[in-house]
């Protein structure tokens, strides 16, 4: 584990590391925010940060990650300690990843949100087969937005088991990304409808 701080009202950073790979396998920041004397018409007082009922707060991101370094997990924890009280966490989100497999270049391949709701994305492989010219392998071939729906965190249990059973349904991809034979990118038509409704959101 390798450890900085960087004193009071900044930042707290610890960063761990696998014995033998020396991968890193996770981290932690935490920003600080203590009270101290303000002006009375500073824009902190307008915003009412750091009012008289807190000492601090802060916020800390947690980070783990897989063997190529990618992200898994990144939690953010919002937290208040009030004068004499017990310190809250008001708010905690979390945002996970999950990644395709040798085939794909171990790619991403889907993201959860806090609210989990999942973007999924996916590649051409690289196996030799029908419309997949070697050019395009690893490229992106489709991609589907929680916003049209179409993805499934599958029956995975636990904090780690829809990485292994998150699915896509073909028919309803926001975005396909044809190639042509020699790989260059032949967009199809919903993939344009599709930029064109996001850019108009």
């Amino acid at each position: 584990m390798a450890t900085v701080n960087y004193g009071d009202g900044a930042t707290t950073q610890a960063d761990y590391y696998d014995f033998w790979t020396q991968n890193n396998t996770s981290s932690t920041s935490t920003d600080y925010m203590v009270k101290e004397a303000l002006p009375v018409d500073s824009l902190s007082i307008r915003r009412q940060l750091l009012g008289a009922a807190f000492t601090s707060t802060s916020v800390t991101t947690n980070n783990s990650y897989n063997f190529q370094g990618k992200p898994l997990d990144t939690t953010v924890t919002e937290t208040e300690q009030p004068v004499g009280g017990v310190t809250t966490n008001n708010r905690v989100a979390t945002t996970s990843y999950a990644y395709w497999g040798a085939d794909k270049y171990y790619q991403q391949m889907a993201v959860k949100d806090a609210g989990s709701r999942i973007s999924f994305t996916d590649y051409y492989s690289n196996s030799t087969q029908a419309n997949n010219p070697v050019g395009s392998w690893g490229l992106q071939y489709r991609v589907w937005d929680p916003k049209y729906g179409g993805t499934s965190p599958g029956s995975g249990t636990g904090t780690d088991g829809w990485r292994y059973t998150v699915s896509a349904i073909p028919a309803q991809y926001g975005c396909t990304i044809a190639r042509n034979a020699d790989a260059s990118c032949a967009e199809s038509g919903q993939c344009l409808r599709f930029k064109r409704t996001r850019i108009a959101e």
